[in-house]
């Protein structure tokens, strides 16, 4: 076991000095049993294992904060994740997990994971002019809802039958919907200023195929990172059918879109993530406690940098940044309320295909406010 030490950027809230080091230990493990491919986990209710979720192998693998691998869930759910294919999963406030399902259906487990819920997320308004028509490519459970990003089309063309006629194309768009989680019909589409619909193939929408989250919560507000021509941090509150926008975002980086090639087919993936590597761009939206974190990449002659940056919701003001100790070519993050896990992943080689070879573990107190300046990390 070797240690490493890195320093980690101190920063300094407006008026008062930079904050003091706070040491504190990490650990670099090898995962035990590699996952095939994965772009989400969670955390059990207890905090005391790691779950993956493998969309190749089509299980949810689970780990000890060692990387030690526990195995696949158990039976009956593991038959039924793996008959409906899973494809991201994440945890509640309460404990219990929601996985998204191929199909674009919803399971929601209970702590013990083993009573399971299914919910489809294809419906028809019950009160509005739209259907939702599928493509789920961000959501996150926000209190009792879900807010996500699909695709919806008019309920009153096509006989009322989803439209996939090429003809229908241009009646489709896509945008944020805020719905009970147990009943997508109710679903309020929400806007962002003076516009709620997006064009199929904008670039937002192409951006969001990347896998990487740009939704959280907090409570019963959700939050997204808008990814619009110029990228702005936004809230949707409970009761509301808007997104705000936020003041708040990592001071020194370009708020400026990046275009990327536009994935519409398996070969596309590879170009697209390929670029991202190049690119100094937000890989990702986190929420833990109070806070909001932007996961921004970084390229650099040892890989890629990547910083963790905090911002304060409530107060609506930036709070600092630290570099978290690793180079992979892809993160996969799960945050949780005693440790961090930052999946560590290789280059994109093919639709599914990606090495997985070690996660990172840190302690979820040194990423909060006042963030620590230098952290240990072992490496195994």
């Amino acid at each position: 076991m070797r240690p490493r030490v890195l320093g980690f950027l101190a920063f300094a809230l407006c008026g008062t000095a930079a904050w003091a080091v706070q040491p504190g230990v990490c650990h670099d493990e090898p995962l035990g049993r590699k996952p095939g491919w994965t772009l989400s986990g969670a955390w059990t209710s207890d905090n005391s294992e790691l779950l993956i979720v493998d969309s190749l192998v089509q299980t949810i693998w689970r780990y000890l904060p060692s990387g030690k691998t526990l195995g696949q869930i158990p039976e009956p759910l593991k038959s039924t994740v793996r008959d409906l294919w899973p494809i991201k999963g994440k945890s509640l406030p309460d404990g219990r997990l929601v996985l998204q399902m191929d199909g674009d259906t919803f399971l929601f487990l209970d702590k013990s994971m083993k009573s399971v819920k299914a919910g489809g997320v294809l419906a028809k308004s019950a009160k509005g002019p739209f259907a939702i028509g599928g493509g789920l490519l961000q959501w996150e459970p926000v209190g009792n809802d879900i807010v996500a990003f699909l695709d919806l089309y008019p309920k009153d063309i096509n006989g009322g039958v989803i439209p996939s006629d090429p003809k229908f194309l241009d009646k489709w768009f896509s945008g944020f919907v805020r719905f009970p989680a147990q009943n997508p019909s109710a679903f309020k589409l929400l806007s962002r200023g003076n516009y709620s619909q997006v064009p199929i193939r904008s670039e937002e929408r192409n951006l969001f195929k990347t896998g990487y989250p740009y939704v959280a919560s907090i409570g019963t507000t959700a939050y997204i990172l808008s990814m619009d021509a110029r990228m702005t941090l936004m809230k949707n509150e409970e009761g509301s059918d808007e997104f705000k926008a936020l003041r708040a975002f990592p001071p020194g980086e370009s708020d400026i879109a990046p275009t990327l090639t536009r994935f519409t087919q398996a070969d596309d993936y590879i170009k697209m993530m390929a670029e991202v590597e190049s690119r100094s761009m937000p890989a990702g939206l986190y929420s833990q406690g109070n806070l909001l974190y932007i996961l921004w990449r970084k390229p650099s002659r040892q890989g890629t940098r990547w910083t963790l940056m905090a911002i304060d919701p409530q107060k609506d003001r930036y709070i600092g940044s630290t570099d978290i100790p690793i180079n992979a070519n892809h993160v996969t993050v799960v945050p949780g309320p005693k440790n961090w896990a930052f999946i560590e992943k290789g280059p994109v080689k093919a639709l599914g295909v990606q090495d997985v070879p070690r996660v990172l573990f840190v302690p979820a107190a040194l990423l909060q406010a006042p963030m620590s300046r230098v952290i240990s990390c072992k490496i195994n």
